[in-house]
């Protein structure tokens, strides 16, 4: 795992002791790798020396954004010549981002491809590093190597705790089904319609009956993209402590819910250590006219620097009341308020600094999922909570205890921006 945080080797050490050269040389000179080149880069990423474990205090904020590539989800290989919308605002909000890093797709095309579509990756891999080498430079993103399969064990926990097999034929069987219910008349109303809401209903979600076959298979594709996501996120996250969740939509921020209520269940009262914090209502910046050069300028601008501060304190004074036992609803509510005043300054300001231009007429809501007073006297204290917990238990407590050490109360975050 490489990490871009003070000594720590990054991704682009890996490209300069393999080329002599960082991405974006290699893309301003028009070159384009080859066989040769990539195994001196995967060579260089086996022998690149292990960088010091990373870590995050107890109020720092470092979502998590997969390689998965489906509605953009992933910063790489994604539709856009530009870093999605809400990678750029996470970026803005939070400390920085924890990425998949690309190189291991580039390996994995290596092990069950060929060499030549293992190329063909790296050289757009190169192409994407080339536009953000500032931010990595900058210690804005860091790399997970970290890759589950969905059989991997704590992965497939997470599944099974939501009814799914590894194999997701849940998914499969029904958009399978789609082409023989568009041959026979009435089939879709009948059966295949109320079906798919049912299928959501085992997901504790409610939604009218789809209309058209179309609408139903986009239905079970979202259903199933979230299910990929969320899993691998809970499994990633289970691994590496200084990850935080981080969640698009609200079919997925209820499927993490559910996964953590269920996962402390017995331990926990269900719900009552689970809250939704309102950040308030963010700017929203138009990434069409965003340049990587713009998202760090911005990212440093006062306005977006005393948010970030203003989160972090918030959190540390939500922590003081919760030990000095002042009543949750009393607590969530003046952090709630604290943040509703500085996002409302925040899109003031926004406004009138120099890249107002980019500032829509629209604003998204952001908001954290905190999971706390988990009190951790010490490691003994994780054998006992873990103690009888099911396989899911494990990995949710795994994730939840991940900075005990640093802090005697377990704080653990979602970061969940906007609908998409």
């Amino acid at each position: 795992m490489f990490s871009s945080k003070g000594h720590h080797a990054t991704v682009l050490d890996v490209f300069q002791d393999a080329l002599g050269v960082t991405p974006a040389a290699v893309v301003a000179r028009g070159r384009s790798l080859t066989g040769a080149d990539l195994a001196l880069v995967m060579r260089a990423r086996r022998s690149v020396t292990a960088s010091p474990k990373f870590e995050a205090s107890a109020t720092e904020i470092w979502p998590l954004l997969s390689h998965h590539t489906y509605d953009n989800r992933s910063l790489f290989g994604g539709t856009g010549h530009d870093i999605v919308p809400r990678t750029l605002t996470l970026l803005l909000l939070h400390d920085g981002l924890v990425i998949a890093d690309p190189l291991e797709t580039v390996q994995q095309a290596m092990r069950t491809r060929s060499e030549s579509e293992a190329v063909q990756i790296l050289n757009r891999v190169v192409n994407d590093l080339s536009r953000i080498e500032p931010l990595i430079s900058g210690g804005l993103l860091r790399f997970t190597a970290l890759r589950p399969s969905l059989q991997e064990a704590n992965r497939a926990a997470v599944l099974r705790a939501l009814g799914v097999d590894a194999d997701m034929r849940v998914f499969t069987n029904f958009l399978e089904a789609a082409s023989v219910v568009r041959e026979i008349p009435g089939l879709l109303q009948k059966e295949y319609a109320p079906q798919v809401r049912e299928l959501y209903r085992l997901f504790g979600v409610r939604i009218s009956p789809p209309s058209s076959v179309e609408s139903a298979e986009s239905l079970v594709r979202e259903l199933a993209a979230a299910v990929i996501e969320v899993s691998w996120q809970f499994s990633v996250a289970a691994q590496d402590a200084s990850c935080d969740l981080a969640f698009r939509g609200s079919l997925e921020r209820h499927l993490a819910q559910a996964l953590v209520a269920l996962g402390t269940k017995g331990d926990l009262r269900a719900g009552r250590h689970l809250s939704a914090l309102f950040l308030g209502r963010v700017p929203n910046l138009d990434s069409s006219k965003l340049t990587i050069r713009d998202a760090i300028a911005i990212r440093n601008e006062d306005s977006f620097e005393a948010f970030r501060e203003a989160i972090h304190i918030g959190l540390d004074h939500l922590e003081v009341a919760r030990l000095s036992r002042v009543p949750e609803h009393d607590r969530l509510a003046a952090f709630e308020e604290l943040m509703r005043r500085e996002s409302r300054l925040l899109r003031e300001t926004a406004k009138r600094a120099s890249f107002g231009d980019l500032v829509k007429n629209s604003s998204l809501p952001a908001a954290l999922g905190v999971v706390s007073e988990l009190v951790i006297p010490d490691g003994r204290a994780y054998a006992a909570a873990a103690a009888g917990v099911t396989v899911l238990g494990a990995v949710v407590w795994q994730w939840l205890l991940g900075r005990a050490d640093r802090s005697p109360v377990s704080q653990r975050y979602f970061s969940m921006l906007g609908d998409r």
